[in-house]
């Protein structure tokens, strides 16, 4: 970077003895500030935007947390994250949410690890919302490789996710991130975050849009759904991959992540927008029927209930009302024939036009739930329990 050099000008100013009479304090005062005099500008300081000043990096460092899989109950493998939106939310790869499988498991979140206030922050799998469908077998699975985690409390502060900032060939950028995977538990102390130093390489777009980021580096496992920054420390991708036996890795453009966390994603339906939308009868009816206290079900397990669409967080819940919320976790038992205590439910869902009251055996209807549907229904149960908002 070239050097500034601040021209100056020696302006005299002859300053008259205060006497008591003659130019007193206030006439002196008129002359220094006289708006004839020219001013000198001093140049802002110049933004080196090949490094990270060190307040922004110390701000990145406190928003990107360690992300431990539990599945089947023990730690079976490690990825990073970054603080979003109101604070309470953490970007992420769906692939470290949902460990070897497409199913998400309880994690546990290691917030300022490394230092003196590291805290650990446990997330069940009722706050774990996934984007998209593709299972991880798909060529375009890396293309919608982003989780939300939904914590109940601010730890640190969050970051700006810039999906509108310009990308291009030859920019430099940062990736933040807990690489070496599980080898990190070999050591005695938790890790601080790694900053990797990167350059774009290659943007992929389709119809004018990025769909992914090529990036120089070296990255490894663990960097998983770390934060990808700009020197100002805007957040214009999320780690996602990496090219075997090469320097490159992939990112997810920030963009995507942006309509992600606002509940788009992508043509997917956030819950509220499922839930207004009207209920509809299959268009066949399954052959197969089961038999309950005497009562066919009849055709009715393959019904799918709005909870049977996607993994749901509470933040998918704030719009609700409590009523809203009491049908939608009983939706699943109306469209199995469940017959309801409660004379109101059966009276909102006898306007519905596909409700048939088939039997009021509520275990054998609770086996015909999805594992899906079970997990959203304690949700949200827990959801109005917390929020006051039972009905």
């Amino acid at each position: 970077m070239g050097h500034f050099q601040l021209a100056t000008r020696c302006i005299l100013i002859t300053v008259p003895a205060l006497w008591l009479v003659g130019c007193g304090p206030k006439d002196y005062a008129k002359k220094i500030h006289d708006p004839t005099m020219e001013d000198i500008v001093i140049p802002k300081a110049a933004v080196d935007e090949n490094r990270l000043a060190a307040a922004t990096l110390d701000r990145l460092k406190e928003a990107t947390v360690l992300i431990g899989n539990f599945e089947g109950g023990s730690l079976k493998a490690t990825g990073s994250g970054f603080v979003v939106g109101d604070g309470k939310r953490i970007l992420t790869n769906k692939h470290v949410a949902t460990g070897t499988d497409d199913r998400p498991d309880d994690l546990k979140l290691v917030f300022w690890s490394g230092t003196e206030k590291a805290r650990v922050v446990n997330v069940p799998v009722s706050g774990i919302r996934l984007y998209g469908s593709l299972p991880r077998k798909d060529d375009k699975y890396h293309h919608e490789d982003l989780a939300v985690l939904s914590i109940g409390a601010k730890v640190a502060e969050p970051l700006e996710v810039a999906g509108a900032t310009s990308l291009s060939e030859t920019m430099p950028v940062w990736g933040l991130g807990f690489p070496g995977g599980t080898d990190i538990l070999s050591t005695k102390d938790m890790p601080n975050p790694t900053v990797h130093s990167m350059r774009v390489e290659r943007l992929e777009k389709a119809k004018d849009l990025v769909t992914m980021i090529q990036l120089s580096g070296s990255q490894t496992h663990g960097n998983s759904g770390g934060p990808v920054v700009d020197h100002e420390g805007k957040v214009v991708g999320v780690l996602t991959a990496k090219l075997s036996g090469a320097p490159i890795v992939f990112a997810i453009p920030a963009v995507r992540a942006e309509k992600f966390l606002a509940g788009s994603t992508g043509g997917a339906k956030s819950i509220a927008q499922l839930w207004r939308e009207p209920l509809k009868k299959p268009a066949s009816a399954p052959s197969s029927s089961t038999s309950s206290g005497g009562r066919s079900l009849g055709p009715i397990q393959n019904y799918s209930s709005a909870l049977n669409q996607g993994d749901l967080s509470y933040s998918d819940l704030e719009d609700l009302t409590a009523v809203q919320l009491t049908l939608l976790r009983n939706e699943p038992f109306a469209r199995r024939g469940y017959i309801f205590n409660r004379s109101d439910l059966r009276r909102v869902f006898r306007a519905t036009g596909w409700y048939q009251e088939r039997t009021k055996n509520l275990s054998a209807v609770q086996r015909l739930l999805t594992r899906r549907e079970s997990r959203n229904i304690d949700l949200v149960k827990a959801y109005q329990k917390s929020s006051g908002k039972d009905y």
